[in-house]
């Protein structure tokens, strides 16, 4: 988080307080996290099955209170307009997650701070 990877500078990112994260990078860190535990889910299997498995992610997090009131109910992303130091703003679907939900809030505000911002503004669409 807060540090470029490859392919995509945005896969989760924090600013002001909230952690917006790429669907996929969500689903694919769920389906990290599930075989690190030996959890076996079929939706986290099966790669047809990425959208069902997304919803229900959201909605444990929704349950939890661990996502931002941005996200409307029953939507598992919203459109963002992230305006950039350099170059055009760049317009995302992003699953907007509370930083207080995190428990490495601290460390992954420290890797921010030690590089240049990149990111001005998020505005929600």
């Amino acid at each position: 988080m807060n540090v470029t990877q490859t392919g995509s500078a945005f896969r989760a990112f924090s600013m002001d307080g909230t952690v917006y994260c790429d669907a996929t990078f969500l689903y694919e860190t769920a389906r990290v996290m599930a075989a690190e535990k030996s959890i076996i889910d079929i939706t986290l299997l099966r790669d047809t099955d990425k959208d069902k498995a997304l919803r229900r992610i959201v909605e444990v997090l929704r349950k939890s209170d661990c996502l931002t009131s941005d996200l409307g109910k029953g939507y598992t992303t919203r459109r963002y307009e992230i305006e950039v130091e350099q170059g055009k703003p760049k317009k995302m679907l992003l699953v907007p997650v509370k930083a207080s939900a995190f428990e490495n809030r601290d460390e992954f505000e420290a890797i921010k701070a030690s590089h240049p911002p990149m990111i001005k503004r998020i505005t929600p669409l």
